[in-house]
């Protein structure tokens, strides 16, 4: 399947409209193995930005998207994935999927915050725990012109005591 087939397009609108049964049956089909990595990395992206369901994000790795490739915005897969479920309580099987598949739990986001300094700082325990029990670490500065670490984001959250707890805690078993 290359970028500029019908097929690609047709899978990127059934994507965007999250119509996730029909990407599913054209991503299974043998074709799908053809589609660039840069292709399956914006599918990717769009997926776990609009919740897309573990098998579709299963599909897109297996055709090549990378999970820690950035999208053309240059948000990284976490980002989309935490972009659309942080300080709610949607599911957070997209980004279980990610980080299941090798993500960098610690890898800069778009704004130079790291993954925990974006949930700490949205007051979001329960990713707080997600993100440490694969890796992501509290310690880790931002890597933007003014660095601080997780723990001066949860100050932010108005949740401060429960997330600086969460940041201090042993990370959960994976």
């Amino acid at each position: 399947m290359s970028s500029d087939s019908a097929e690609f397009y047709q899978l990127k609108g059934l994507i965007q409209s999250e119509n996730w049964s029909q990407a599913l049956e054209i991503l299974e089909q043998p074709s799908a193995l053809a589609m660039g990595g840069e292709q399956a990395n914006g599918l990717l992206a769009h997926a776990v930005s609009m919740r897309g369901g573990e098998a579709i994000v299963d599909a897109l790795i297996a055709v090549g998207a990378g999970v820690n490739s950035r999208s053309m915005s240059g948000e990284t897969m976490i980002e989309s994935a935490l972009l659309a479920i942080a300080g709610t309580s949607r599911p957070s099987t997209p980004l279980l999927k990610l980080l299941l598949s090798g993500a960098d739990a610690n890898a800069p986001l778009s704004t130079g915050f790291r993954p925990l300094h974006f949930v700490a700082s949205r007051g979001d325990v329960r990713l707080v725990h997600l993100l440490k029990s694969y890796g992501a670490d509290p310690y880790l500065d931002s890597v933007d012109p003014d660095p601080i670490d997780p723990f001066m984001a949860a100050r932010l959250s108005g949740r401060e005591d429960e997330v600086i707890e969460a940041l201090h805690a042993e990370p959960r078993q994976a």
